[in-house]
């Protein structure tokens, strides 16, 4: 019990940052976050706290056991009931058994998703539901920000990829998202946590202070030079911002920008 207290703490922390990440970007208001903050329950928050374990296998791995062991294996009638509210696309994986297929085709460079073998990938889509979790293109895009940040593809490179689902950079991001699922979910099967956070996720949250002040002064002063003049010095931060955008908003973002330079 107390090391459940423990990890869920963790996730409590991970869902807040996810918040003032949303609030900063502003996807969320200040009424919202601090009502998802104060009440730690809602739509907002559970959205917020769905994401904070998708990011993280350990957690994701270590909920999905307390679930299990506190209602049972009723999956279908799970599934009922997330149609029957509307919400069909948090229909989790079948079986625990998928994230530890999934993860060890991960380390060995295999796109289990969008293999023909995976079955119930294949069956998922079929109804319209991603191969695996409602997650699939987060922990993608998520990647190809990471892979911006180092320069390892450019900020263009990024943000067509995150709009147009196809390319080299895409399919990096597939296979390093994967592998980086692969050491969590192993880690975690063997009752050893092996997060590893690569080094543009350090560089990109490394920025969000000076986001921050950026946005501040602005607000203050009425001077949009100081967001301006960050989005000019740190371009690559539009991948962590378009995390939380739609596609459309995404491609009217990038076509506004390519205008702009022209």
């Amino acid at each position: 019990a107390e090391k459940y207290m423990q990890r869920n703490s963790t996730i409590e922390g991970r869902t807040e940052f996810i918040l003032s990440d949303m609030l900063e970007n502003g996807q969320i208001n200040q009424e919202d976050f601090d009502e998802a903050i104060d009440t730690q329950n809602g739509a907002l928050y559970m959205k917020a706290k769905s994401m904070a374990i998708a990011d993280d296998e350990d957690l994701k791995f270590s909920a999905w056991d307390f679930a299990s062991l506190m209602s049972g294996a009723h999956a279908p009638l799970n599934w009922a009931v997330e149609v029957a509210r509307g919400t069909p696309e948090e229909i989790g994986p079948f079986t625990p058994a998928s994230r530890t297929i999934k993860g060890a085709m991960g380390l060995l460079g295999v796109d289990w998703d969008r293999h023909p073998m995976n079955l119930e990938g294949r069956l998922r889509e079929s109804v319209g539901l991603h191969a695996f979790d409602q997650w699939d293109d987060y922990r993608v895009d998520r990647m190809l920000s990471n892979m911006g940040a180092t320069g390892e593809i450019t900020v263009d490179q990024m943000l067509r990829a995150q709009i147009e689902r196809e390319g080299d950079a895409y399919n990096e991001a597939i296979k390093k998202a994967n592998f980086e699922f692969g050491i969590g979910a192993m880690g975690s099967l063997i009752g050893m946590p092996a997060k590893a956070y690569p080094e543009g996720e350090y560089l990109q949250k490394s920025l969000k202070d000076d986001y921050q002040r950026a946005w501040a002064k602005t607000e203050e002063t009425g001077n949009y030079d100081f967001v301006n003049n960050f989005n000019d010095q740190h371009p690559e931060y539009e991948g962590r911002l378009a995390l939380w955008k739609s596609s459309e908003e995404r491609m009217r973002s990038f076509l506004v920008d390519n205008i702009w330079d022209m």
